[in-house]
């Protein structure tokens, strides 16, 4: 009995340490461990913690050794009588049918999970348990019961004190009010949720708040808030390499897009999405980019790829049960139908969109506008009053919900400021705090001797920075300066020498044609020094070529950039993909241009020579902040992070352009996964052009 009891409460002991094991430990390293303490257990209390806890970890992973594991701790804590770990495998199968977009499925097990930690009044779970439940409620349209689960789950973990789950329940509520149409009441929970992270001094990823926000916004119709939202979200997502969520992104940067009327980067956001999901194996995602990709196709004027497209929507929603996307869906098909003139079939598409009773309240305003149309032009006057009456209620609610709106959204943004405020003053506060701390313990500790030679290491570092630095800006300078001086050459070559030759070739042939008696010979002699001189013209016209690109000369750097594009495509097998976004509002200086070009193409030639690549991304984007965003990005094998940092000549002459021009280069690679480079500099204007900066 002693070597049982003993063995028990080592094994007991070892649990503990490996559940308690660091959350940003290896997740791999993790689940090893968790498998072999497993293979040592026998069917005990302490096997079925395991089993719940590799469930859990290889959720996202291995959906299917998830769900083994799972189903084998039911079965366990049904045979041992242990309810909480009952509670929490049902609570881990719901999870993995949620993440499978199965949502009616999901919310059985959920609702089970639900009445079991009621009954042993675990708060924990209960609270873990409605909150998931506010997310599969919000799929299959019940959105009353989501709001109440939200609810319920926020109050619990505020009574628990336990903060990160306290800014997830914000969240969650937020978005369950975004989804039912409430966007008013979704921005007060965002503002709850930044002064709580700002109050408590808590440096959680915004992230996910910025996402929200940017849909939030989107409904409002605040296009450019809503992009600068999501897309400070995406790069935070792509920092942490979190696909799912940057695909999410892309979808909304979609939609903000196709508000704006900008279909073609609507388009490629929507491809970018469906790209990233498909290679994490999410393809069953996809619902709502095939509705994005349906709507770009119908206000292109291609109804009939837009129906193919809204089908491919429906037959993903009708699987998953994801009543929400499947209104949109229906709708679209509807608007679809009665494009084509098919009248019953876009009314039966409208009347199923309002049945099943998920559809927001700009989305029932437009179906009983277009169902109220259809009837007047069928004669049916006593139908289509119905519904313009509808129409019209519809269309005051929606007012009242707008106004709410806007004033929630000008106290979020006075908040957000206020905590900005209160934010920086507590970090300075802190950084005086920890300096003092710092400078107490070195003089105890350290004495004199320490702090001399801190400030000797510290004023090292800095004079090495200051050398790079300087290194970079005479590269920079030497750089531009043989831009210019390549620009002054081929100019002379192209106006002097080239209208020398041409005066030379006209007084040639004035003087040939004065010769009326010429013998054969004499005629070829002539013809031959006519050739030469019409070979130096052309020779001089490919130097002063190849020494600077006529066309940026001639027609500047969107078209310049756009020629190199078409270059690449046709002289490689390398697919190139060259974007711009409202480059052209600003009358940018030449010198400017011609380094911009420069950069490109050096980095255009790194992956031509080196990268081995299929694929080439050229993007460029000017900002309201006055500055030109490029992004130069392949799929090629990459190479070692340390030499993108060290860099050769290459990376040393393009580090030093950006220098010159005052701005930052970030460079993002490895091996077999490409290569991302990212550079944001301020634009400087042509002189006839600065008047109009920032207008």
């Amino acid at each position: 009995m002693k070597m049982t009891g003993l063995r028990s409460l080592f094994f007991s002991l070892l649990i503990m340490l490996v559940i308690q094991y660091p959350v940003k430990a290896n997740s791999a390293k993790r689940i090893d461990s968790l498998t072999h303490l497993l293979n040592t257990l026998p069917a005990s209390q302490q096997r079925l913690t395991i089993l719940n806890e590799l469930s859990w970890e290889t959720s996202r992973s291995q959906p299917q050794k998830s769900k083994e594991y799972a189903e084998e701790a039911y079965t366990l804590s049904k045979r041992l009588g242990n309810r909480k770990e009952e509670a929490t495998s049902l609570n881990r199968l719901g999870e993995l049918l949620r993440i499978a977009d199965r949502f009616d499925s999901a919310t059985y097990y959920f609702e089970n999970a639900l009445i079991i930690e009621r009954a042993i009044d675990h708060q924990y779970g209960i609270a873990r348990a409605q909150a998931q439940l506010a997310s599969t409620y919000i799929y299959t349209g019940r959105y009353k019961a989501a709001e109440i689960a939200a609810k319920e789950s926020l109050a619990i973990f505020e009574q628990m004190n336990n903060p990160v789950n306290i800014i997830n329940a914000y969240q969650r509520l937020a978005y369950v009010y975004d989804k039912i149409g409430r966007p008013a009441k979704a921005i007060e929970f965002y503002k709850k949720e930044l002064n709580f992270m700002v109050e408590r001094d808590i440096h959680y990823s915004k992230a996910m708040l910025f996402s929200g926000l940017g849909q939030a916004y989107l409904k409002l119709g605040s296009l450019d808030l809503a992009y600068d939202y999501v897309e400070q979200a995406r790069q935070t997502w792509q920092s942490n390499k979190d696909g799912r969520r940057m695909a999410e992104c892309y979808k909304t940067l979609a939609q903000v897009f196709i508000a704006k009327g900008e279909y073609s980067f609507a388009e490629n956001a929507t491809l970018q999405s469906m790209h990233i999901l498909d290679s994490l194996d999410l393809g069953h995602l996809n619902s709502e980019n095939y509705n994005n990709l349906g709507v770009i196709a119908e206000r292109n004027g291609e109804p009939e790829k837009a129906r193919n497209y809204y089908l491919s929507s429906l037959e993903y929603n009708l699987a998953s049960g994801n009543k929400a996307n499947l209104a949109q869906t229906y709708f679209n098909l509807a608007n679809t139908s009665q494009y084509l003139g098919e009248t019953q079939s876009a009314l039966n598409h409208y009347e199923s969109a309002i049945e099943l009773g998920t559809a927001s309240n700009s989305l029932l305003l437009n179906a009983y506008w277009a169902i109220s149309d259809i009837y007047y032009q069928e004669e049916k006057y006593e139908l289509a009053n119905r519904y313009k009456e509808a129409y019209r209620a519809m269309q005051t609610k929606i007012e009242e919900t707008k106004n709410d709106a806007l004033v929630a959204k000008d106290q979020f943004e006075l908040e957000q400021k206020r905590t900005e405020l209160l934010a920086r003053d507590n970090k300075i506060k802190s950084e005086q705090l920890q300096k003092l701390i710092f400078l107490l313990i070195a003089a105890v500790l350290f004495g004199l001797a320490a702090i001399v030679g801190f400030f000797f290491l510290r004023i090292k570092k800095n004079i090495k920075i200051q050398e790079q630095q300087m290194e970079l800006k005479e590269i920079g300078a030497r750089l531009a300066g043989q831009d210019k001086e390549r620009a002054r050459i081929a100019k002379d070559l192209h106006d002097k020498l080239g209208m020398l030759f041409s005066l030379i070739k006209g007084n040639f042939e004035t003087m040939r044609s004065q010769f009326t008696d010429v013998k054969t010979d004499q005629n070829f002699g002539f013809n031959r020094i006519s050739d030469l001189i019409e070979e130096a013209q052309n020779g001089i016209r490919e130097i002063s070529h190849g020494m600077i690109s006529v066309v940026l000369y001639k027609f500047g750097l969107k078209k310049a950039l756009e020629n190199l594009a078409e270059s690449i495509a046709g002289s490689t097998t390398i697919e190139v993909h060259y974007h711009t976004h409202k480059i052209e509002a600003y009358q940018m200086d030449y010198d400017f241009e011609v380094s911009i070009y420069r950069i490109i193409l050096e980095l255009t030639n790194n992956v031509i020579k080196h990268a081995e690549a299929t694929e080439l991304t050229i993007q460029l984007i000017s900002r309201k902040d006055q500055f030109l965003h490029i992004e130069v990005h392949d799929n090629g094998k990459g190479y070692d992070q340390r030499v993108a940092t060290s860099g050769g000549i290459g990376l040393k002459n393009i580090r030093g352009r950006v220098q010159a021009l005052e701005g930052k280069i970030r460079i993002d690679t490895g091996k077999g996964v490409g290569t991302f480079v990212e550079i944001n500099v301020p634009i400087k204007l042509n002189e006839d052009d600065k008047g109009n900066a920032g207008g």
